[in-house]
C-alpha cells in the first residue's frame, strides 16, 4: 500500500506539471522537482505541496512586483518568469514541520 501511495504521489506531481510544462507555463526541472518528491512523500502530501508551493510563488510575485514597482514605477508583466524551486523547497520545508509536530504529538 505504500509503495502504491509513493507512486501515485509521484504521478500526480509528474501530470500535475507536466501540464502546464508542456504549454509553456513551467519549466521542466520543477516537474522533475514534483515527480521525485511525490515518490518520496506520497499522494495526498504532493498536493499538499504543490498547493503550499504555489501560494509561496504567488506571494514572492506580490513582493517582487510591488518593489519593482515602488523602485523603478515599471509594471511587472505575467510573462515574468518566477523561479520555482525555491517555493518547492519552502513547501517542503513546511510539510517537514507539520510532519514532526504530528509525529511529536504535538498537533
Amino acid at each position: 500500500a505504500v509503495i502504491a501511495f509513493a507512486i501515485v504521489g509521484m504521478l500526480f506531481g509528474l501530470v500535475l506539471t507536466g501540464i502546464p510544462a508542456l504549454r509553456g507555463g513551467m519549466g521542466g526541472a520543477d516537474v522533475k522537482i514534483f515527480a521525485a518528491i511525490g515518490l518520496g512523500i506520497g499522494f495526498p502530501d504532493i498536493l499538499t505541496l504543490m498547493l503550499l508551493s504555489f501560494l509561496a510563488a504567488a506571494a514572492f510575485f506580490a513582493v517582487n512586483s510591488l518593489i519593482r514597482r515602488i523602485k523603478s514605477r515599471e509594471r511587472t508583466t505575467l510573462k515574468q518568469k518566477i523561479p520555482l524551486v525555491p517555493s518547492i523547497c519552502a513547501g517542503m520545508a513546511m510539510i517537514t514541520l507539520l510532519k514532526a509536530a504530528e509525529l511529536a504529538g504535538v498537533m
